[in-house]
């Protein structure tokens, strides 16, 4: 009986001191708000980098992956970003510039104000957006070319920036694409792109 009681007893000194260990190791503290909000927002702008990157490589469309911008709300996702080489991009003889991707996700209940003065919903998808200055109209184009919505387009009144801009209000989201003003050579890019779907 003594010969058994050994490796009992030492199975039993074993656990107690793993339990020991155990309760040494010490538990690092949960991070603070703040270090929580800001590992989220890497994580997130890395996932909204990604997509965008993998979407402009699909639309063959150039990007900087520097310059993407999104906002998120609980009812609307929109993000986008100019083309590379916006600042000196120019309209073509066509009458058109493609100025940027954006990527727009809202409800189907918010029924955009269209170039023509009606109302529809804009599918959530990826976006070129191809600005006709001439026209005052900006037209969204999918992966496939078609146009998921055409608007007003309007001549931004701010600050020019090679990054992109982008306001949110209750009922309205504006895109803005706005070239510095160079004095020789055709007017500046200043498109203002409004998804609004405001109560008239």
């Amino acid at each position: 009986m003594r010969w058994r009681a050994f490796p009992v007893a030492g199975c039993l000194v074993g656990i107690l001191l793993g339990l020991a260990a155990c309760i040494d190791e010490e538990v690092p503290p949960p991070p603070s708000p703040a270090q929580a909000l800001e590992g989220a927002n890497r994580e997130l702008r890395a996932t909204v980098t990604d997509a965008m990157l993998r979407a402009a490589e699909a639309m063959g469309i150039p990007i900087d992956r520097e310059r993407i911008v999104f906002v998120s709300r609980d009812d609307l996702v929109v993000a986008h970003t100019p083309v590379s080489g916006f600042e000196t991009l120019k309209v073509g003889a066509d009458g058109h510039a493609d100025v940027g991707l954006a990527y727009v996700s809202l409800p189907p209940t918010f029924a955009v104000k269209q170039f023509t003065g009606e109302r529809k919903a804009i599918p959530p998808d990826f976006y070129v957006v191809r600005v006709y200055p001439p026209q005052s109209k900006v037209v969204l184009l999918n992966a496939r070319g078609r146009p998921g919505a055409t608007l007003r387009l309007d001549k931004a009144e701010t600050w020019p920036s090679p990054r992109p801009q982008i306001d949110v209000t209750g009922c309205k989201v504006l895109l803005r694409y706005v070239q510095e003003q160079v004095f020789l050579g055709p007017p500046p890019i200043r498109a203002e792109v409004p998804l609004d779907w405001c109560e008239d």
